[in-house]
């Protein structure tokens, strides 16, 4: 029996059974709703699947939510509640009004020596709306603040909870 993963097409949000028979580290595929038909590239992530992502980039990590993760790519990476009038490239579907719309920035950077660094940065810009600070772990930080990751480490956003995942 070949291993399956479901996954939800970030642009029409369709739930696709996605097999990987070659256990390869990606796959492109087409998304098969007819008023879609995005293609979507999706990530293998230590026998986890990575949510897809409808551009023609690799995913370099992802952040881990709710048993959803959702992938980064190479360059910035907006991250932010989920709200029809949100601009942030990573919507997270809560209702935590703490958590700014664009709330946090992990830009993604492709080192000479093949590595890759990630690197943090807090967005909140609305400081009429009380919302709480960006922990990475139990470090506030600041808006001049741009903080490198590790594989693990956990984003605090308002009172949603994120993990940072990478193959480094």
């Amino acid at each position: 029996m070949m291993p399956s993963k479901k996954i939800r097409c970030p642009k029409c949000g369709g739930v696709l059974e996605v097999s990987n028979p070659q256990n390869v580290p990606s796959l492109l595929i087409q998304c098969p709703n007819p008023s879609c038909n995005a293609r979507i590239r999706v990530a293998f992530d230590i026998g986890k699947t990575i949510l897809a992502t409808h551009k023609d980039k690799d995913v370099i990590g992802g952040l881990r939510w709710n048993d959803i993760c959702y992938p980064l790519l190479e360059g910035k990476n907006t991250i932010g509640r989920k709200s029809p009038n949100s601009e942030a490239t990573i919507q997270i579907p809560v209702n935590d009004m703490s958590m700014s719309r664009i709330h946090a920035e992990i830009e993604i950077v492709k080192l000479p020596n093949g590595r890759v660094k990630a690197i943090l940065s807090d967005l909140r810009s609305d400081e009429k709306i009380q919302q709480k600070p960006l922990l990475k772990g139990d470090y506030p930080l600041d808006a001049v603040d741009r903080v490198d990751m590790c594989y693990g480490d956990v984003l605090l956003m308002g009172n949603t909870s994120l993990e940072y995942i990478s193959d480094e």
